[in-house]
């Protein structure tokens, strides 16, 4: 994807601003985390969109498994303001119960 690159450690990062279509988004955060064999990134980003006074929020978690260059994305879709956020907690739970059964 556009402005996704993998760092020097193994972890896909994104560039501090990049395209999103017609909208621009601003990453807001990025969180590294190892999970198993697995480097993950948490990223957060505040869109130009606003719904009822609060600016929409793309959340991606990307998942790379060790030795591999595939990347594994879960994306979510929220709305800044709604704490705690339910579309970030999922996420964080899914990235805590990753678990590599099987990589060729």
């Amino acid at each position: 994807m556009a402005g996704w690159f993998v760092d020097s450690s193994g972890y896909v990062s994104i560039d501090l601003r990049r395209s999103q279509g017609i909208t621009m988004a601003a990453v807001a955060s990025q969180e590294y985390r190892m999970v198993g064999d697995c480097s993950t990134t948490l990223v957060v980003e505040d869109s130009d969109l606003i719904d009822n006074g609060h600016p929409y929020q793309y959340y991606d978690l990307l998942v790379r498994p060790k030795g591999q260059t595939v990347i594994y994305v879960f994306q979510a879709t929220g709305t800044e303001g709604t704490s705690p956020n339910p579309d970030l907690r999922e996420l964080r739970a899914i990235r805590e119960s990753i678990q590599v059964v099987r990589a060729k």
